[in-house]
């Protein structure tokens, strides 16, 4: 795969990315703003194992799995709190 660096010239940060040629469109541009900046160079990336990859994948589903736990029970909870001032401010003590 050839890759090449591009600048975002738009960015008022020093934005700097790593484009695939096959992303180029029809005329061999990027994108609006960015400029290539380096040569186009030919990159081989040798793939992990396939037991690397499971337990990484099984990893990043942890995770993500505990995110979404942890948001479901916050509006679990917020809903709980909602139940609890409704009914605290319709019952009424008996004198």
């Amino acid at each position: 795969m050839k890759i090449a660096m591009y600048k975002d010239t738009t960015s008022p940060f020093d934005y700097t990315t790593i484009v695939k040629e096959s992303n180029l469109d029809l005329k061999g541009e990027y994108a609006p703003g960015y400029l290539r900046i380096s040569e186009w160079i030919d990159v081989t990336f040798p793939p992990l194992s396939k037991e690397v990859v499971v337990q990484e994948h099984l990893r990043v589903l942890d995770t993500v799995e505990a995110e979404l736990r942890n948001k479901f029970q916050e509006k679990l909870n917020q809903i709980e709190g909602e139940r609890a001032k409704l009914l605290s401010l319709s019952h009424e003590v008996s004198a």
